[in-house]
């Protein structure tokens, strides 16, 4: 079973429709008989009713003083409502879908609120739902410890599960779309015309990602090393090669995307 992790990120899936440009990069990997399992996060950015910031805006209007558990709580409902949508956006398209939940996708971390580390993956019912042609639908971000408790990943958490479940899985490689075409060589918000990079090693990616290349979590870095599973940037917009990242020890490869 060749099975593909797509992590879609929240500016890939504001007004989510039957138009959606993300949809091609599912419907592309299905037609190739890849077993998919789709990682979303949040919808939008700040202000978007459903942004992780938004939400939490709705316990900082009350007290500014909030309880971990409660702000794990609710910080995991907009990863929830994205899957709810796009898994019943899926079943519009003719393509079933299975939504998941952190926990219902067997994610047990630490009881680190707010910054928590997933101790392992239980994937029995992610197998069960791709063998039945279907695709999973995981909530991003998300986990839940061992006195069933909800817990977050910290920002960017949705790589991190990911790539987490990536390698639980053994999955062929984990695909990440965003708003950019790949890892670029400078800011392309101050550098229009900086070139994008076509390869690149876990360790030379780590680096930048600690230096504010915001397109990956170092920590989905790490685990990507550590499960020796290759990671695509890519654009949720348009069709490239995007940036790989794997074992390659070698320079970076520059290219114009």
């Amino acid at each position: 079973m060749s099975i593909v992790i797509q992590k879609f990120g929240g500016t890939s899936l504001t007004n989510i429709n039957r138009k959606s440009k993300f949809l091609n990069h599912i419907k592309k990997a299905i037609s190739k008989g890849h077993r998919l399992v789709i990682v979303p996060s949040a919808i939008g950015r700040n202000g978007d009713p459903y942004a992780t910031d938004t939400l939490i805006k709705q316990l900082e209007n009350i007290c500014a003083e909030i309880d971990p558990r409660k702000r794990d709580l609710i910080m995991s409902c907009g990863e929830t409502i994205s899957a709810a949508i796009l898994s019943h956006l899926l079943e519009a398209e003719g393509y079933p879908a299975e939504p998941l939940m952190g926990f219902q996708a067997g994610i047990l971390t630490d009881d680190n609120f707010n910054s928590s580390k997933i101790l392992e993956i239980n994937t029995d019912r992610i197998f069960k739902i791709l063998s039945e042609n279907k695709i999973a639908v995981v909530a991003g971000f998300q986990g839940i410890t061992s006195n069933m408790d909800i817990t977050t990943l910290g920002r960017g958490g949705s790589d991190i599960s990911a790539v987490a479940l990536g390698g639980f899985l053994k999955a062929d490689r984990v695909d990440i779309f965003t708003d950019v075409p790949g890892v670029a060589m400078e800011d392309p918000r101050i550098v229009p015309t900086t070139k994008y990079i076509k390869e690149i090693s876990y360790d030379d990616m780590y680096k930048m990602s600690l230096n504010g290349a915001t397109v990956i979590h170092p920590e989905a870095v790490k685990l990507g090393k550590e499960f020796k599973i290759p990671i695509r940037i890519l654009s949720s917009f348009e069709e490239s090669c995007g940036t790989l990242i794997s074992d390659n020890k070698g320079s970076k490869e520059i290219v114009d995307i």
